[in-house]
């Protein structure tokens, strides 16, 4: 999401990802990391995956990598923290960028439609994030665990108001319908492939299968 909540309390089993160093490619180096260890996680899992290998895939020799990373943890904390954040930032500027008057079932499915998008668009980073959620340290868990929330307390708003205002039905429990439908989308990273499918054909088939919990004429 574009604003990072501020986190007071950071683990010792987690170290900040401060760059350490200062030579001018240092951010280009920092991201070739990333890309290396997000293309190996969301490919083998965090458990199978060693420095070694990032350090091999970013073309760098491993004790390199500890310039820009203190550990695997912390490598694997900002691959979250980006596919938690870019998610929750289209998603966010979908929303805001519709026009006035957009009803609220219309505001529901872009943001549905935007999440699936997004989650396609940086698919290692994303797929790392959802399909090998059971593998992630405790202590790395718990720094990312705020910006998951703030974007589940996003959704949260968003069916809240949708129902509120006589789209949704009234009966349903917000609680569950939001991991419900966004449970729905997360799955297709791993058996859709959105560069020879048609992401829109597949949203219209999503769209059918939760159009019920609308009310009629909404």
């Amino acid at each position: 999401m574009s604003d990072i909540v501020p986190l007071a309390q950071r683990s010792k089993n987690v170290a900040p990802t401060v760059d350490r160093s200062e030579t001018p490619d240092a951010p280009s180096r920092r991201q070739a990391i990333l890309d290396a260890a997000a293309k190996l996680f969301s490919a083998q899992g965090f458990s199978d995956t060693t420095i070694r290998q990032i350090a091999e895939h970013a073309n760098m020799e491993s004790g390199s990598l500890y310039y820009h990373f203190r550990s695997k943890n912390a490598i694997l904390q900002d691959v979250l923290m980006f596919a938690i954040n870019t998610t929750a930032r289209d998603v966010r500027a979908t929303v805001a960028g519709l026009p006035e008057g957009t009803n609220p079932r219309q505001k529901v499915e872009a943001a549905l439609r935007a999440h699936l998008q997004a989650l396609h668009d940086h698919i290692e980073y994303t797929s790392t994030n959802v399909r090998y959620n059971a593998q992630i340290p405790a202590a790395v868990h718990m720094m990312v665990q705020p910006h998951r929330q703030e974007y589940s307390d996003f959704w949260h708003a968003l069916l809240r108001q949708a129902q509120e205002e006589g789209a949704i039905n009234e009966d349903l429990n917000l609680s569950l319908l939001r991991p419900l439908i966004l449970g729905t989308l997360n799955p297709t990273m791993g058996w859709y492939d959105a560069k020879r499918g048609n992401i829109d054909e597949l949203f219209g088939i999503i769209k059918m299968m939760i159009s019920g919990i609308w009310k009629i004429d909404r």
